[in-house]
Order: structure tokens, then sequence, then C-alpha cells
């Protein structure tokens, strides 16, 4: 995205230097607006938040998928519910009740 800023303002100061060549004044006016300031444009500002928004969403469901892995694997090799609720509440930092959620839904969905 930086790169992006850069190319932007790069352009837009030489085609503004080009309009200007003959003009001293404006050619100082323009660089002293352009120099080297990031234009925050509505559209950049947006696209910013929506990847930003996009990245935690992937975050969240990385953590669920990581979770359900897990307890499948604690089910499968028949660990009791109370000993994977304590290593979920470790681990994953689950309250005693996310938890038993994470165990009853894997246990549907493995049936």
């Amino acid at each position: 995205m930086t790169f992006s800023f850069h190319a932007i303002i790069r352009l837009v100061h030489s085609v503004a230097y080009k309009f200007s060549m003959k003009y001293k004044n404006v050619q100082k006016k323009v660089g002293d607006v352009m120099g080297g300031k990031v234009i925050e444009l509505p559209e950049i500002k947006i696209y910013a938040e929506g990847k930003a928004e996009g990245e935690a969403k992937g975050k969240v469901e990385e953590r669920v998928e990581s979770i359900k892995i897990f307890v499948r694997d604690k089910i499968e090799d028949e660990i009791v519910t109370e000993k994977i609720i304590d290593k979920l509440k470790k681990n994953y930092n689950l309250s005693p009740e996310e938890a038993k959620r994470y165990i009853d839904q894997c246990m549907a969905e493995m049936n």
C-alpha cells in the first residue's frame, strides 16, 4: 500500500513539474504542497479498514479451527471431557462454558 502512495505522489509531482516548468513560483508552491505528504483518500481508508477487518476475521476463524482440531484430537484419543476442558482453559484461555460448547459441537460434527 505504501508503494502505491509513493508512486502516485511521484507521478503527480512529475506531471505538475512538467506543467509548471516555465513558472518558478508555481513549481515552488507545487513542491511545497506535494513534498512527501501522504494523501488520505476515502477509497484508500475504506480499503485499509476492510483489509484490517478481514485479517481480524481470519485470525478468529483460524483460532476456532485450531480449537476444533485440538478438541477432535482429544476426543479421538478418548480423553475425558473434564481433562479436555482443563486443557482448553489452559491452552486457549477459554471459560468452562466455552470449552464445553466446543466439545459438544465437535462431538456432534463427528457423529
